[in-house]
């Protein structure tokens, strides 16, 4: 007869078996003979055990001895309240221990017999290790992760303000029953990110998830604080360079400034940088601006900065001049100035110099002003000193006195030129000039010529004048004398003439080569005389026609000119015949002429063949040997490594 379990309430009435117990292990076998009914059935014949929504058949005899393993994938599909059972027993009772790990539940089924007989059936229900790595939530040191982007090859990221708050260890989640989660590592610098990895292993303790990446990065600041600032070693006071004319330091060389070494104590992440300079059009302030840039790139206040060339009080002086004369110069020993007579320079008019001129070398940013003027007869005397950058008088002084200088009656002469000719220079020994005759020379046009112009070297503070002038009737030449008046009136005993000739014009008419409309038809240098005989000498050209005779070069004699003396053309155009000649300087025509024919160049029947490539190829060269192309069957062979190219004809 088959039987239905009671309920666990029922069952739980009419046994005494703890349901967290379990039959030791250990336990003596019962008698199988023990378990059979009065009437020799068994207690149980069949015992059915529902899993899930089904019933599953108990092996009874391994119930009996040792145990019955089953194997499910979750303890709590095992229903022991829906149990039926056949054969001799009147009620059944389970009990059952579950294993500290969770993986085996064991039942012990004990059936009673009407005769007060009983036996116990183990059952061992184990659990199959779940493969699943399933990770539902994840909480790491306070904050939810974003599962889906945690697997991403970034993973999830997470701004903070503060890292040090961050260890990675403080977790909660939610994974797959059985399942684990565990740490795959840490990255990241630990001051600007920090990262840490973790994945799932499932209960079978082989089956891993993907990675889960958890990034912590630090939120970049936007502060632009500036407590403290240096450039090149200098301190800076930041509310002055604020303002708007900023913080000028005095420095010695502005230019030597390394503007950025910079220094100083700012916001934690935040720069400072140049951002600009410019100089004064003197060079003696540079000016800088300095920002502060935050972490995040946020611009703070500029700072601007002066470096102002520190004024010298050098009153330094190496050389110097009063209207152009040299009265000082260390380096040549010139130092009278500085004595007390001081330096003296003869000049014709000391009144006439400027004495506010003044040139020379001192220190930089000094200057050198006039201090004492004193007039005396021919003479007038002044006095200079020198004051330094910052306003320091030098206690050096430098006079100078002009004196008016006796005039001198030198009347040597050592050149002359007359409107740019040179007609005397005694060092090259051209003196003809101071002869009777005197110095003769050619022009093409002596009327031209300007006697006033006149130039060369002679003593000093006297002067050249013209004495007289002739010409010739036929104007074909002039003559000019001149002569040398001292500077106190003494004349010279020399006199200096000059004949400025009309030149002959030239009666050559050499020709030495001829090229018409860039072709060159004569020369005899390299053998080309047929221009000269009565064939004259013959050119083939295309077109007869296309020849412009009027364009003609070469090299004949100086002042001559080809002239085009007359042309000829065939009646069909063929040929064109042009006769040239020169004509000299002085309009004499030269016997000789010059003939020359351009003829039209008749087409070539010529069918030659030297050489022959196709598309790059050499496929004939007689020269090389390669003449297989010429037979009635070709025997050259060109081999392609993909496909013949087209063949361009």
């Amino acid at each position: 007869m088959k039987k239905t379990i009671a309920s666990a309430a029922a069952i739980a009435a009419l046994v005494a078996v703890p349901t967290a117990t379990a039959v030791a292990d250990d336990a003596p076998a019962q008698d199988t003979a023990a378990v059979q009914s009065v009437a020799g059935q068994p207690l149980l014949s069949s015992l059915q055990i529902m899993i899930g929504t089904g019933f599953q058949e108990i092996d009874l005899g391994q119930a009996l001895n040792g145990g019955y393993d089953m194997w499910v994938n979750d303890l709590k599909s095992v229903n022991l309240e829906a149990m039926t059972y056949s054969g001799h027993a009147t009620s059944i009772a389970p009990a059952y221990v579950t294993s500290v790990d969770g993986m085996t539940m064991t039942v012990d089924i004990w059936a009673y017999g009407a005769d007060g007989q009983s036996a116990n059936y183990v059952v061992r229900f184990h659990k199959v290790p779940s493969q699943d790595t399933t990770l539902t939530y994840l909480n790491v040191d306070n904050y939810e992760i974003d599962l889906a982007q945690a697997q991403t090859a970034n993973g999830y990221v997470i701004n903070v303000d503060d890292l040090s708050a961050i260890s990675g260890t403080v977790l909660a989640s939610s994974t797959a029953d059985g399942a684990t989660l565990l740490s795959a590592g840490s990255a990241g610098d630990g001051v600007n990110s920090k990262a840490y990895m973790f994945y799932v292993v499932a209960e079978d303790g082989e089956t891993i998830s993907p990675t889960y990446t958890v990034r912590f990065v630090r939120n970049l600041s936007s502060d632009t604080s500036l407590s403290s600032l240096t450039v090149d070693g200098h301190v800076i006071d930041l509310a002055q360079a604020g303002t708007t004319y900023g913080y000028t330091i005095t420095v010695k060389d502005p230019s030597a400034v390394n503007t950025s070494l910079i220094g100083g104590a700012w916001a934690s992440g935040a720069k400072v940088v140049l951002n600009g300079t410019s100089t004064s059009t003197d060079g003696s302030v540079l000016r800088c601006v300095y920002t502060v840039v935050a972490e995040d790139g946020t611009q703070g206040a500029s700072y601007q900065v002066n470096f102002a060339k520190a004024a010298s009080s050098s009153t330094t002086l190496t050389s110097l001049t009063v209207d152009g004369y040299v009265v000082y110069d260390l380096a040549q020993g010139l130092t009278d100035a500085t004595t007390t007579k001081g330096y003296t320079i003869k000049v014709k008019n000391p009144q006439a110099i400027d004495p506010s001129v003044i040139g020379g070398s001192w220190a930089a940013g000094a200057d050198v002003k006039l201090g004492a003027t004193v007039e005396g007869k021919n003479k007038v005397s002044y006095t200079y000193y020198v004051v330094a950058e910052d306003g320091t008088q030098g206690t050096a002084s430098y006079k100078v006195t002009f004196k008016k200088a006796k005039k001198s009656s030198a009347t040597g002469l050592t050149s002359l030129t007359v409107d740019g000719y040179v007609v005397y220079d005694a060092a090259k020994g051209l003196t003809d000039a101071t002869t009777t005759e005197g110095y003769t020379v050619k022009v093409e046009d002596p009327s031209a010529i300007d006697p006033s112009v006149i130039g060369g070297s002679w003593a000093a503070g006297a002067d050249v004048l013209l004495g007289g002038s002739s010409e010739a009737a036929d104007g074909s030449s002039v003559s000019y004398t001149y002569y040398v008046v001292a500077e106190d009136g003494t004349q010279g005993t020399a006199s200096y003439k000059v004949t400025f000739k009309k030149a002959k014009k030239s009666s050559a008419t050499g020709l030495t080569s001829l090229t018409v409309d860039g072709y060159v038809v004569y020369d005899p240098a390299q053998g080309l005389t047929d221009a000269t005989t009565t064939e004259g000498y013959t050119v083939k050209v295309e077109d007869p026609s296309a020849i412009d005779p009027s364009v003609i070069g070469g090299s004949w004699a100086a002042g001559a000119d080809v002239l085009l003396g007359g042309s000829s053309e065939a009646a069909d155009g063929s040929s064109v015949s042009y006769t040239y000649y020169v004509v000299a300087e002085d309009g004499t025509q030269g016997t000789a002429s010059y003939k020359v024919t351009f003829k039209k160049a008749k087409k070539s029947s010529a069918t030659g063949l030297t050489t022959l490539t196709v598309d790059g190829y050499v496929v004939y060269d007689p020269a090389q040997g390669l003449t297989d192309a010429t037979r009635r069957r070709m025997a050259t062979s060109l081999r392609w490594t993909t496909r013949p190219p087209s063949i361009r004809t």
